[in-house]
């Protein structure tokens, strides 16, 4: 049966703040896209272009990462949302982390309708996603209802502190705060795999996020992929992947009808509240995407 397909990890390509290292990537991948890079901070633009890829919504991550990748800022984010007609959502970023105004910063940011999550990256930003001064923005995003994708696994862009990408030390944030719903964004990409899974078998709040994985490739890092289909969402982490649609195809073929309806679609939903949504209750997104 038709279904919508939620994307839950899309960087708007802005390589004028980019480092060059996730520059160079983004080319390497997707020099079309990149070539465009100039149109998709337009609201229109970015969600004709997803939808022609076969994204209904999608889940746009801001990017304080002063000391690795850039800045993309969370206000140019919120706005590139809110001028979506409801298709697109923001995860904010916080840079530096932690700092005794971090959970101040995200109240602020919240009030907009559009802010979803928080998007934390421990390898980048140089921190402990267990250290204490962090709980304040953990309370604030439980109660507040907000998800929270921390990046885990590799990466290969200079400055990284990979020790710090271990899905595993996010245990006691998991067990400490059983209704802050955590997604692991690229699955303790090439490292951690089994981690990433121990994690999502064990913690009702945790999930495996697999932008930047190919898809076709899951079954080899998860031997048991038949059973992690209830705890799987789908992301791209666009730019950096050659084809979306294929991407989305691969899925498909990869866990059979039902799984991947959980997988590309129920199970985002329920984490972005939009079990009701149906294709034909969307709004067309705003504007028409030309070349």
């Amino acid at each position: 049966m038709e279904h919508p397909v939620i994307d839950f990890h899309i960087h708007v390509p802005c390589p004028e703040v980019w480092y060059p290292g996730q520059v160079e990537l983004a080319r390497e991948l997707n020099e079309a896209l990149l070539g465009k890079c100039h149109l998709f901070g337009n609201p229109g633009y970015l969600s004709s272009y997803l939808a022609k890829e076969g994204v209904d919504y999608a889940v746009i991550m801001a990017e304080e990462s002063i000391k690795v990748t850039g800045l993309v800022c969370n206000e140019f984010v919120i706005d590139v949302c809110a001028g979506a007609g409801g298709h697109l959502f923001a995860f904010v970023g916080l840079e530096p982390v932690p700092s005794p105004d971090m959970a101040t910063h995200l109240l602020r940011l919240a009030e907009s309708a559009w802010v979803k999550g928080v998007k934390l990256l421990p390898s980048y930003q140089h921190f402990t996603p267990d250290d204490p001064a962090m709980y304040p923005l953990y309370e604030l995003a439980e109660a507040r209802g907000l998800l929270m994708t921390f990046h885990t696994g590799s990466s290969v862009f200079p400055g990284t502190m990979e020790e710090l990408a271990n899905p595993l030390l996010l245990e006691p944030v998991a067990r400490d705060f059983p209704g802050l719903n955590l997604l692991l964004a690229h699955s303790g990409r090439k490292h951690w795999y089994r981690e990433a899974e121990r994690m999502a078998r064990e913690y009702p709040n945790v999930y495996l996020e697999i932008s930047g994985l190919p898809p076709k490739r899951l079954p080899q890092y998860f031997p048991r992929l038949s059973e992690l289909a209830g705890k799987m969402v789908f992301g791209s982490d666009l730019p950096m992947v050659p084809s979306l649609r294929e991407n989305i195809a691969a899925v498909r073929q990869v866990f059979g009808e039902a799984p991947a309806r959980e997988v590309l679609w129920e199970n985002g939903a329920r984490l972005l509240g939009l079990e009701d949504s149906r294709p034909d209750d969307t709004t067309d997104p705003p504007g028409e995407l030309r070349p």
